[in-house]
């Protein structure tokens, strides 16, 4: 009797083409839709329907034949279920591992039900050398982990009074000290006592801030104007504030005192072969406190 259930078959063109008439190359029946994916486009966002008609077919007899994969994979997010797959076809599926992906082992969450129908979880840690041999099971969830200490590639901008200004990349941990004496040190017209810093988070809660400064100083007026006459605040005056406001650009900038920082200003000093006042300015990032 048809049904109006699917099915998921997953296979490589590559493979068809290559080996015409033979398992890799499978038999099409009617009705039969064929996806075939590029790099880019995200492969959990284009099969979505079909997970969601995989779900809503699952009854008490059968579960819903679909398995998830996050964390370090092109394209993480949940994908059907197909007859004898592993966890190797699974990341394929999804992509393939980044190039930030711990690619020795993997984590898998399994949902276990037994004659009683209760249920239990399994972790297990699977070799991900040996995934074609890991057979895959209903809503099964496989973790694919990050490279451990890894922090991208994070970079800071030196300017001003220093030998050699530009762009450096840091590592987790590094100070402003250690940045400066990798940029040659300070010449000798940096003035040490005083630097300034522009942050991007900086930047956006000042723009927060001003935002909320400008909708609570027009409450405020709209709420000085049902005053009686001769109470409340001049328009014209009230409109060239919201206007100044309105003009105001977020810097994200902070003067920091060096000098505070013991620790770092004597390194500073011990760089520095002069105090002439003139300032030198750091564009910083992630990796120095701000104070």
């Amino acid at each position: 009797m048809p049904t109006r259930q699917i099915k998921v078959q997953f296979f490589s063109p590559g493979a068809a083409f290559s080996a015409p008439g033979s398992h890799s190359d499978p038999l099409l029946g009617a009705r039969d839709q064929i996806m075939i994916f590029d790099y880019k486009s995200d492969r959990a966002n284009q099969l979505k329907d079909i997970v969601a008609r995989l779900s809503v077919q699952a009854n008490d007899s059968q579960r819903r034949q679909i398995v998830s994969v996050n964390g370090s994979v092109r394209f993480p997010g949940q994908y059907p279920l197909m007859s004898n797959a592993s966890a190797k076809d699974l990341i394929a599926l999804a992509g393939g591992l980044t190039d930030r992906a711990f690619s020795l082992t993997a984590d898998m969450t399994r949902y276990v039900f037994d004659e009683q129908q209760r249920q239990t979880v399994e972790h297990a840690t699977i070799d991900l050398n040996l995934a074609g041999s890991y057979a895959l099971a209903p809503e099964d969830a496989l973790h694919i982990k990050h490279l451990p200490s890894w922090v991208g590639n994070e970079t800071v901008e030196l300017k001003g009074e220093v030998v050699f200004p530009g762009s450096y990349a840091i590592q987790r941990g590094e100070t402003l000290s250690q940045l400066i004496k990798r940029a040659g040190g300070l010449t000798e017209y940096a003035f040490v006592e005083a630097g300034v810093f522009s942050r991007k988070a900086l930047r956006e809660l000042e723009r927060v801030r001003l935002a909320e400064l400008q909708q609570r100083l027009e409450s405020d007026l709209a709420a000085s104007n049902l005053q009686e006459e001769g109470e409340g605040v001049d328009q014209q005056e009230a409109d060239q504030l919201l206007t100044s406001m309105q003009d105001i650009v977020p810097t994200g900038r902070m003067v920091i005192d060096l000098g505070g920082h013991h620790r770092t200003a004597r390194k500073l000093r011990r760089s520095a072969q002069s105090r002439r006042p003139i300032n030198c300015a750091y564009a910083k990032a992630n990796g120095y406190r701000s104070g």
